[in-house]
């Protein structure tokens, strides 16, 4: 029901009354041809078919050398204050003197201004010097209204637009490309040499229509970097243009719900939907699930239980019913016609024009940014793929773990990330080994207790050592290592590479780190395969396609924390480095091939023909130590390795067609992680062996250092059959006779003896 307006003469704030209804008008009026109060006109809206945009506007003429020809006009007076009213409502802004200029390229594609809030706070722009253009490029509703939560920092610190497209355009890719371009050319003026080139950010569709404007001609005059948000660049190597055909011609009171049940089954991720059952009470009425809370009960009496809960669950149904409203939205900003053209024409046509014309001459830096659970496209992949194609000086990743596709939400601040990007680009490159700060220890602590704890408690790992005469010791006393102060080297000290077998997803990694950091107070630089040292892989649970900051668990994980602990990414300069700098190290030669091992294989060892790593070591006159480890393996059963799961119908054939996109450190590597179920946690076990000193040896001697190096495997070879003997043997292997014990006694069980 529309509230009954005021009189004119009981009211100063009345907008002018106009003689027609069902046309454009400066303001919105009753059935009864009275204006309608500011306040009340949000509300008409509701009621009353909004009609087309009618010429009042003032032509814009874009600078000298716009590069297109597509008209462009500023709206004015009643269009520009009711097209405020209307933008300002649907970003949730607080005034719609938030929105500034709005600047129209046709009937169906506005640009709009976004204004910084006065009351905000914060820091800005100085002086006269101009903010530097930010446009925003939505995705394939073209609403651009993803970008509500990023508003205020982004308009604080840029000059900030977003393109609106509405559902009646039939703009194919091309002439959207045209159309940004005219924008940009008006936004960039030549004739103002003071004037910051832009920065175009683009989610999903808006991603691939930005990679379309960095190949244009002369675009580096106009922009000077891009940010692209789960692009869809990905869109010809998923089944969207099938389903998206299925949907569109589905009856109109199926394309709703069938709509809304793709997008809800693909759009959001798990701390949405969390977040999503928090508002709307939903989750009051379901079992207790990690990263849920449920909300306060109210009284606990009888009465009072009954009266709050019969109100929650009132006050549930309500905000159920109102978040229902989306397919009302799906109708309105994506009719099946709508989603037909744009499928078909937007992002089919825009990944036909695109992806083959990507290469390393591509001219604008452009930063990546993925969500890890993005279940509509593969964006974490597909950043690898970018960064690949594009180059790696050239694009930037940025893994977002737990975020799906709509990743900006409250967990990113995009205007946070593009800073520290932009400032990493020119702030001197880092050097990964002399640049390197020990972690405090109260960041050890808490990574270890986090991870590695319920690991030790689990597996009651066990460590000998080997002096120079053969001695087995239990503990780590006899490995030989630099003399450390707090873990850094001093001068003049010759390093320490540990070299052994790499067991099933690399889950005893950070027991071994935490064990030396114990007990001899060193913290022992890893060399890592580069997806897992840059971040993006985690091992023991699976594997990420991309590369990135994010969050993670100690030790493993999509995140930072292998840079934070001192892990570089394996390579023979990052060797040679680390040996000249006297660093304790860790190398596993068996890599990717022993810690995704097939059935059968367990504990095998899979190194290269050659061992490179010996001469890096007799080139710095380091000592070699290798060990050897087992106990992970007897805590998993396989039930699929990669060859059966590269075999597997559907799934299979999407894996290959990943696999050359990851970098390697071997030519016969296959990151896929074998699918396994734990069991009852065995015990594990560490031998290190007898050192290897290569001061007498010379490392252009190749026949020489192969030597070491075949001697070597064979001591880890030699080392793991021990190892299994003793298990065998071991009393306390099993996890329910540790128990017992540990039970019984109150203290941990005790280490077996090492077989010779």
């Amino acid at each position: 029901k529309i509230p009954a307006p005021p009189t004119p003469a009981a009211s100063r704030n009345l907008l002018p009354k106009t003689t027609y209804h069902r046309q454009r008008q400066p303001t919105w009026v009753a059935p009864s041809g009275d204006p309608l109060h500011r306040r009340h006109a949000w509300r008409a809206r509701r009621h009353y078919s909004r009609p087309p945009l009618a010429p009042n506007a003032a032509e814009v003429v874009a600078g000298p050398g716009a590069p297109a020809n597509v008209p462009l006009a500023e709206l004015r007076d009643a269009e520009l204050l009711d097209t405020r009213w209307e933008i300002s409502k649907n970003l949730g802004l607080s005034s719609p003197r938030r929105i500034g200029q709005v600047v129209r390229a046709s009937n169906q594609v506005l640009f709009i201004q976004v204004l910084r809030d006065p009351a905000g706070g914060g820091a800005e722009t100085e002086g006269t010097q101009k903010k530097q253009p930010y446009l925003f490029l939505p995705g394939v509703d073209g609403s651009g209204t993803t970008l509500r939560l990023q508003l205020e920092d982004l308009s604080r610190n840029y000059d900030l637009w977003f393109m609106r497209v509405l559902p009646t355009d039939r703009s194919k890719f091309e002439a959207l490309e045209e159309t940004v371009l005219s924008f940009l050319g008006h936004l960039v003026p030549k004739s103002d040499p003071e004037s910051p080139r832009a920065v175009v950010m683009g989610e999903s569709f808006g991603g691939l229509l930005s990679l379309g404007l960095g190949l244009q001609p002369g675009i580096r005059n106009l922009v000077e970097r891009l940010v692209l948000v789960n692009p869809a660049s990905s869109f010809d190597r998923t089944p969207w243009r099938q389903v998206g055909d299925f949907i569109s011609k589905l009856p109109r009171p199926a394309y709703a719900p069938a709509g809304v049940a793709a997008l809800m089954a693909t759009v959001p991720d798990m701390w949405q939907i969390n977040k999503f059952l928090e508002v709307t009470g939903a989750s009051r009425f379901l079992p207790a699930t990690p990263g849920i809370e449920k909300p306060p009960q109210g009284d606990s009496t009888a009465a009072g239980g009954l009266l709050s809960g019969a109100f929650a669950a009132s006050q549930t149904a309500y905000n159920l019913v109102a978040s229902l409203r989306i397919l009302d939205g799906v109708i309105e900003s994506l009719p099946p016609a709508t989603l037909d053209w744009r499928l078909t024409q937007w992002l089919g046509g825009g990944c036909e024009r695109v992806n083959p014309r990507l290469d390393k001459s591509f001219p604008l830096p452009t930063l990546v940014i993925a969500g890890s659970s993005d279940r509509m496209i593969p964006s974490e992949e597909e950043a690898s793929r970018l960064a690949k194609t594009l180059g790696g000086r050239t694009c930037k990743t940025r893994v977002l773990a737990g975020s799906g596709h709509a990743a900006l939400d409250s967990r990113v601040n995009v205007t946070e990330e593009v800073l520290q990007w932009v400032q990493a680009e020119t702030a001197p490159p880092r050097n990964p080994i002399t640049d390197f700060t020990m972690p405090s220890k109260e960041e050890i602590n808490n990574a270890t207790n986090v991870w590695v704890k319920q690991i030790r408690d689990l597996t009651a790992p066990v460590f000998y050592s080997t002096h120079e005469n053969g001695t087995v010791v239990p503990g780590l006393s006899a490995v030989p290592l630099p003399e450390t102060s707090v873990g850094v080297a001093t001068p003049n000290q010759k390093a320490t590479l540990l070299v052994g077998n790499h067991q099933l997803y690399g889950l005893d990694l950070g027991v071994m780190i935490e064990e030396f950091y114990n007990e001899r107070e060193v913290l022992i630089r890893g060399l890592a395969h580069p997806l897992v040292a840059n971040g993006a892989a985690m091992a023991g649970i699976g594997v990420g396609t991309g590369a990135g900051r994010g969050e993670s668990d100690p030790f493993g994980g999509p995140g930072n924390l292998f840079e934070t602990f001192g892990a570089v990414p394996v390579s023979g300069r990052n060797l040679d480095a680390l040996m000249r700098e006297g660093k304790p190290s860790l190398l596993f030669p068996g890599g990717v091939r022993e810690v995704y091992h097939r059935k059968g294989e367990d504990y095998k060892v899979f190194w290269p023909e050659r061992g490179e790593f010996v001469r890096a070591a007799a080139k710095h006159n380091a000592t070699i130590v290798p060990f050897a480890a087992i106990g992970i393996a007897d805590s998993m059963r396989m039930l699929a390795d990669s060859d059966e799961i590269l075999e597997a119908p559907l799934l299979g054939e999407t894996l290959k067609s990943r696999m050359p996109l990851l970098p390697k450190a071997r030519d016969d590597e296959i990151f896929i992680a074998p699918i396994s179920v734990p069991q009852l946690p065995s015990r594990w076990y560490f031998l290190f062996g007898r050192p290897f000193h290569t001061a007498n040896l010379d490392y252009r001697d190749r026949e020489a250092c192969q030597e070491v190096y075949e001697q070597v495997k064979l001591d880890v070879e030699d080392g793991i059959e021990r190892l299994l003997r003793m298990s065998a043997e071991d009393p306390f292997k099993g996890f329910p006779a540790r128990l017992l014990y540990n039970t019984v006694n109150n203290q941990t069980a005790p280490n077996p003896e090492m077989i010779p």
